[in-house]
């Protein structure tokens, strides 16, 4: 289960659910082509190359510090289950991407300010059974879940690889199988309303938003 009241806990060797929604219901994922700059965020600092912008600058990275086990994006919201090898790792991960992400919207779009409610919310997971639990939910987010181009879905059921999504840790954990993580996303399915109430009853009692924590410790 996430940890509450107790989540500005930033701890070594630790899974969190990350949590980012936009602004009075703003919409943050416009298209296709909004989506496919967030993923490509996520692929330069988390990815095994170091990559630099066109000054030469070398932007941070936290391949083999920080790995994302899942992740949806969805209209007005993202979710995304990392898990950190030392302390503060996943703070400066998404700080970096939301700072990129941000400028990359307001210039498209010709907007100005936050994009996002709060710099996004993180919720420690504490309980391994409860990590298999929350992949499912991520999953499930989308109507279309079987089909949505835009979660981690496809490197649990078909194979997908890419450097920067590390699935292992919970696929080892519990053993899946492809056709087995069917099953139990199928079964899940009939109770997904009451479950999505209960992660959102989590962030309301345990997530901390870091633009309140920004000078202090995250999470």
């Amino acid at each position: 289960m996430p940890k509450r009241n107790v989540i500005r806990q930033d701890l070594d060797n630790s899974f969190y659910h990350v949590y980012g929604r936009g602004s009075i219901g703003r919409t943050i994922f416009k298209d296709d082509q909004d989506k496919i700059f967030f993923l490509g965020l996520l692929e330069r600092y988390l990815g095994r190359k170091k990559l630099s912008n066109k000054h030469n600058v070398i932007y941070p990275n936290f391949y083999g510090e920080v790995e994302l086990c899942a992740y949806c994006l969805m209209g007005t919201h993202f979710h995304l289950l990392s898990w950190q090898l030392e302390s503060g790792l996943v703070s400066q991960l998404m700080k970096s991407v939301l700072v990129s992400y941000t400028a990359y919207y307001n210039k498209r779009y010709k907007v100005r300010g936050p994009l996002l409610e709060s710099r996004f919310l993180a919720s420690l997971i504490t309980e391994e059974s409860y990590l298999l639990h929350l992949t499912r939910y991520i999953h499930l987010n989308p109507e279309d879940y079987r089909d949505y181009l835009w979660s981690s879905l496809g490197f649990y059921v078909a194979g997908l690889q890419e450097d920067w999504v590390k699935p292992d840790k919970i696929i080892d954990m519990f053993s899946l199988k492809p056709d087995s993580y069917w099953d139990l996303l199928k079964d899940y399915e009939e109770d997904k309303k009451d479950e999505l109430n209960k992660v959102k009853s989590d962030f309301a009692d345990g997530g901390t938003s870091l633009r309140e924590e920004n000078s202090k410790k995250p999470f």
